[in-house]
Parts: C-alpha cells; structure tokens; sequence
C-alpha cells in the first residue's frame, strides 16, 4: 500500500529533521588528521626519527672508532718512547764502557811513562877468547861468562871474563871491578889466582 504525504510542509519538515541527522553524525565523527594523529605516527614521522636513530648511531660508531684510534695511537707512541728510551740507555752505556776503556789505556800509559826504565843490558863484549894455559881452562871462561869480558852476575858483585868478585879482584890495575879493567888485566889476575892449576879453587875446583 502506497503512503502518500498529504502535506507538503510535513515532507519539508522530514527533510529538515534527516539533515540535521546527517550534520550531526558527521559532525560527530574524526576528521581524517584527527584519526591519523589517533591512529599513531604518520610515515614522514617514522622517516624522520629513523633518520635521526640512523645519524646518532653513525655518530655513536664513530666516535667508537675515534677512541680506538687514539689508544692506538697512544700504544703506538708509549712504544716508540719505550724504544727510544732503551736505545739511549745502551748509547750512554757504551760512551760509559768506552771512556772506562779510555782511561785504563790513559792509566796504563801513565803508569809505563812513570815506571824506571829497565837499563838496558850492555852488549856482550867478548874478549879474545884466551883460555887454558897458563891460564884457567876454557870450560871455567865458558862456564863463568862464556868470555864477556863486561859480564855481570846479578845476585854478587863478581863481574868481567872471570867473575872476580869485588872483594877477591880488591882494585887490581887500578880498576874497582873486573868489568871495568881491560881483558888483559883480566886475564893477569885469572893467571895469578889460577897459579897452575893450584888455585882451581876460585872457580868452584875447575872442571
């Protein structure tokens, strides 16, 4: 059954009466920004605060590898001061051990310039070689000085060709020791003492 609206003022007012329903239906739902806020961050938000966990964590890293760097570098440098440290500890102990060196030889240079010079030996001055005879055999001239007439027992004062002692020779020919005299007077006095064998005795019994 078809109704039909008998007043046109009534259909008026329906119309008005769903319009106002409408209005305040929508006035009472969210506006699209209002729902996104709602809703959570929009895309550019996330974007952005990526970008700055991104950045901050870049800088995070290298501020990481800047530390790693500078005790590196300060490992590097405690090693080399290190090295260089014992490098001038050995040159010191080498100036040290050489000047040490040094002044040993300087000491023992010293030392040498100071010490007495040991007289050099007189060179040997052979006589004439004569023996036997009237004089003592050749093996007593040998034995006594092989026949230096300037030879010199170190440990007594008997002296020349013969080895008179000083006491024994007591100035002959006008010498104070046999060594000093000529091998001729040498040889006098060897004769004289030797008296054909009888005095073998000066010279330990001859041979």
């Amino acid at each position: 059954m078809k109704h039909r609206w008998k007043h046109p003022v009534t259909l008026v007012a329906a119309v008005l009466v769903l319009v106002g329903v409408f209005s305040a239906a929508a006035w009472a739902l969210p506006s699209e920004a209002s729902t996104r806020g709602l809703a959570g961050p929009s895309v550019t938000q996330v974007t952005q605060v990526a970008r700055e966990l991104s950045t901050r964590k870049a800088q995070a890293a290298q501020a990481v590898h800047r530390r790693h760097e500078e005790r590196a570098e300060a490992r590097i440098a405690g090693y080399l001061e290190a090295v260089t440290a014992h490098r001038k500890a050995n040159a010191l102990r080498m100036i040290a051990h050489q000047r040490a060196v040094e002044a040993r030889a300087e000491a023992a240079r010293a030392s040498l310039a100071q010490a007495p010079r040991a007289a050099t030996p007189a060179a040997a001055s052979p006589g004439g070689g004569r023996c036997g005879g009237g004089l003592p055999p050749c093996c007593v001239m040998n034995r006594e000085s092989g026949g230096n007439i300037r030879a010199q027992n170190p440990s007594s004062s008997a002296s020349g060709k013969w080895q008179f002692l000083d006491s024994t020779w007591n100035g002959y020919g006008g010498y104070s020791s046999a060594a000093q005299a000529p091998e001729s007077v040498q040889d006098a006095k060897a004769r004289e003492l030797w008296a054909g064998g009888s005095g073998a005795s000066h010279w330990g019994g001859g041979c």
